[in-house]
């Protein structure tokens, strides 16, 4: 789906909770990825800190930090489970999260997954919470 001329992948599960993050499920494990609108409101990333293969991260709470020349930011969980995968061309490269197919952070294995999926955002609320979030951020001057 598109809002506003920014991709919102339809296989994707979003959080609500405001680190923009969203998770696409293949084979039973999650990759958790930045969203196009959340790229679009960041400058140049100077630092991005992210878990460790084996660690386990919980939905709704902080998995990892991101540094822009602008503003320092927590990277919210949409899901919980246990890092399978870290991008670590991210680590090496905070800026090529910006790539195309390269906007993500970790691949997990889900713990609580058919239970946390209903606290995630499809379709219509999607499109419900993003315009807002767009709409607020042309107001604030942070996204053109």
């Amino acid at each position: 789906m598109e809002i506003e001329g920014i991709n919102f992948p339809d296989d994707a599960y979003y959080e609500t909770f405001g680190s923009y993050t969203m998770v696409q499920m293949e084979d039973g494990k999650g990759r958790i990825l930045i969203t196009e609108f959340a790229l679009k409101l960041m400058t140049d990333v100077v630092y991005i800190e992210l878990p460790f293969e084996g660690d386990e991260i919980t939905q709704g709470e902080a998995f990892g930090m991101m540094e822009t020349v602008k503003a320092t930011g927590e990277t919210i969980a949409p899901i919980s489970g246990k890092v399978i995968e870290i991008n670590e061309d991210a680590i090496g490269d905070p800026n090529v999260l910006k790539e195309p197919g390269k906007n993500w952070l970790v691949v997990v294995e889900p713990t609580n997954l058919d239970e946390e999926l209903k606290d995630l955002a499809t379709g219509e609320k999607v499109k419900e919470y993003y315009t807002k979030e767009i709409n607020k951020a042309k107001e604030e001057g942070t996204l053109k």
